[in-house]
């Protein structure tokens, strides 16, 4: 199968939904397109400038209302199962935009060719400085930020909340860490999945990392089982090894992730 290579594309996209306005203008070079095959490697730099106008729509841990304008650029390389992101972002206060920082962030995944037989392997790194809104942080749980897919299986009517039970995969994704929260400037994370052999949709999963400001505190992570049903994935972290004062490390909890 040939596929067409397209070197440039550049465009401009709108959106505004659920609470929020987003406008942007984007070029990417394409190294590589071969979506038949699971081959992609590209750059591409935006130019964003976000505002949230109802924050009845988040939860107010999370999110916080203003104008962000933002510089980003972002380079991904996808070969079969083996993927490599790294982004820079810059927020600057023009064009309405509140807040000034730099943000870099790297996830490398299933770069060794022979444990790639034996399980699923991810590290994420991230570093971000100076002002900046609360959705920008680095979250321990997983993203804060869902796409507008995710939205419509969602009850408009209450506060969507990726740190709850609806999971994106990013940031750190210390998936037992569902509801407490916790971001900050600084953060890592590795995440492990096993395939049992046996049973293809079912794996067991360890993840291991930490978000900080100042201080590193103490390494989190948690263990549990996962159930792949291709379009959908539930997780189940039964152990945490840092709970709340009011939960117990060995509970029953779960999460949600669409695969699309």
């Amino acid at each position: 199968v040939i596929v067409p290579s397209f070197k440039w594309e550049a465009g401009l996209n709108l959106s505004n939904f659920r609470g929020s306005k987003n406008y942007g203008a984007f070029i990417n070079y394409n190294f590589e397109k071969d979506e038949n095959h699971f081959k992609h490697n590209v750059m591409n730099v935006t130019v964003s400038r976000d505002q949230i106008y109802d924050i009845d729509y988040y939860d107010l841990k999370d999110y916080e209302t203003g104008t962000n304008t933002t510089l980003s650029f972002d380079w991904d390389r996808i070969l079969n199962k083996e993927k490599e992101h790294l982004n820079i972002k810059i927020g600057q206060e023009v064009f309405g935009g509140r807040y000034s920082y730099s943000k870099i962030t790297m996830e490398l995944e299933n770069l060794l060719p022979i444990l790639n037989r034996l399980f699923n392997f991810r590290i994420y790194g991230g570093i971000l400085r100076g002002s900046y809104p609360n959705q920008e942080a680095i979250y321990l749980s997983g993203s804060v930020k869902p796409s507008s897919f995710v939205y419509w299986f969602v009850d408009p009517d209450n506060k969507i909340s990726t740190q709850e039970n609806l999971h994106i995969r990013g940031d750190a994704n210390l998936r037992g860490y569902i509801g407490q929260h916790l971001n900050g400037k600084n953060g890592f994370g590795i995440n492990i999945d096993i395939p049992i052999s046996q049973l293809s949709m079912i794996n067991l999963f360890c993840d291991i990392g930490n978000v900080w400001d100042e201080k590193f505190g103490s390494l989190k992570y948690n263990l549990g089982i996962g159930l792949d049903l291709q379009f959908i994935r539930i997780d189940f972290p039964f152990y945490i090894n840092k709970p709340m004062k009011d939960e117990r490390a060995f509970n029953f909890r779960w999460l949600l992730e669409f695969l699309f």
